[in-house]
């Protein structure tokens, strides 16, 4: 029997030290794909985040304009309300209710005819 002498181990060493930094370049490539997802995913949810701010935004500008309107709608009921309360104010709302739908009966037959 004959035994292995340093020459010998040395292409084993080399091999293991190949493998060894084969796997760590591996390691070190797939730290970088991680760091460019993470970069990737950061930046998906800042755009995310800007979005959901632009539309609590609009969310916010939309209740107080209908809150006004709400205001406005209630004012124009308590009008409508005082007029159909009073008989002679009735009777006038009824003449003007009536000439309008005379109006868009006749613009309709026009709008037809033609």
């Amino acid at each position: 029997m004959s035994q292995a002498g340093p020459r010998d181990r040395r292409p084993a060493n080399q091999a293991a030290a190949l493998d060894l930094e084969s796997q760590e370049q591996e390691n070190d490539r797939g730290i970088d794909a991680l760091g460019d997802r993470v970069s990737m995913l950061r930046q998906l949810t800042s755009g995310i985040k800007g979005e959901v701010d632009s539309h609590h935004r609009l969310l916010d500008n939309m209740a107080s304009d209908m809150t006004g309107s709400s205001a406005g709608l209630a004012g124009t009921f308590r009008r409508f309300k005082s007029v159909f309360e009073a008989p002679r104010e009735r009777q006038s709302a009824l003449v003007i209710v009536g000439c309008i739908g005379v109006l868009l009966a006749l613009y309709f037959l026009i709008r037809r005819s033609f």
